[in-house]
């Protein structure tokens, strides 16, 4: 059915890129698969040709022809928002998913790279705001940056459940909220540790040979896994569990549906049913 669903022509691939989970590495992927010229690049926000235009407002505006693109990237479209700008085509949510703590470190690393030091990485971006690449840059480890985040109100729920809130749409979501968004909601969600499977799944529903994901957006190490003390890892887990919930989810989701390939593969080469 997913098969079906991918090849119809009125449909359309969204990527929802949660913000530090692979999104730039999927956005090269889908080129890839479809093709540059198939797949809208809402992370540029320009027309080549026209450097005046808006292409995130044309997009929104409905100005924008979509009948000749495979799948739309970047433009921080979420779950819930831009529902009335995939014009006649139906959107095919597909994410990838962090553990939360893990992409807390990245984000503090991105923004903690100056610009002009990464200029020469490639697929580098300048962060959007640079009044946190400044607080990042100050201070002299992550849990400093968490509890200035905190004191400042946290607004943009830097801190907190940002993957739940692109997986649904909404700061105020539930666990029931994220698991049905989903379970019914995404045509694909997967773990970033599999997203080279993510990307051969993609390739695979529209007969394209897949090939390894690319690997973008270089950081300097400042943070590392080894640098988090359990006291910190606690209170991150305790603001976070929405995140947590959807990160175990996704992984419960795609080990069960592994579990099930191998147990029709075994099925097949037993030559009737067993226990298992």
């Amino acid at each position: 059915l997913q098969l079906a669903a991918a090849m119809d022509q009125s449909s359309i691939y969204v990527l929802v890129h949660l913000p530090k989970c692979g999104g730039r590495s999927a956005f090269k992927a889908f080129k890839q698969i479809f093709g540059e010229d198939k797949v809208l690049d809402l992370y540029t926000n320009l027309f080549e040709d026209e450097k005046e235009n808006d292409l995130i407002a044309a997009f929104n505006n409905k100005t924008l022809d979509l009948s000749k693109y495979k799948a739309i990237c970047g433009g921080h479209i979420d779950f819930d928002s831009n529902r009335d700008c995939f014009q006649d085509r139906k959107p095919l949510y597909v994410t990838l998913v962090r553990e939360p703590l893990e992409r807390f470190v990245s984000y503090f690393n991105y923004l903690s790279m100056a610009d002009e030091e990464s200029k020469e990485l490639p697929g580098r971006f300048p962060s959007s705001n640079p009044e946190l690449v400044a607080m990042a840059k100050s201070c002299k480890d992550i849990e400093e940056f968490y509890h200035r985040l905190l004191q400042g109100g946290d607004a943009e729920w830097q801190t907190s459940n940002i993957q739940s809130m692109f997986i649904t749409g909404h700061k105020d979501c539930s666990v029931e909220k994220v698991i049905d968004c989903l379970e019914h909601g995404f045509h694909l969600a997967m773990p970033l540790p599999l997203i080279d499977r993510f990307c051969a799944r993609i390739a695979a529903e529209n007969g394209v040979r897949a090939q390894l994901a690319p690997h973008e957006n270089f950081s300097i190490k400042r943070a590392t896994g080894t640098d988090i003390k359990p006291e910190f890892h606690t209170l991150f887990s305790t603001r976070a569990e929405l995140d947590y919930v959807a990160y175990y989810y996704v992984w419960a989701k795609c080990l069960n549906e592994e579990n099930r390939r191998l147990r029709d593969r075994r099925w097949l080469f037993n030559g009737w049913p067993r226990l298992i």
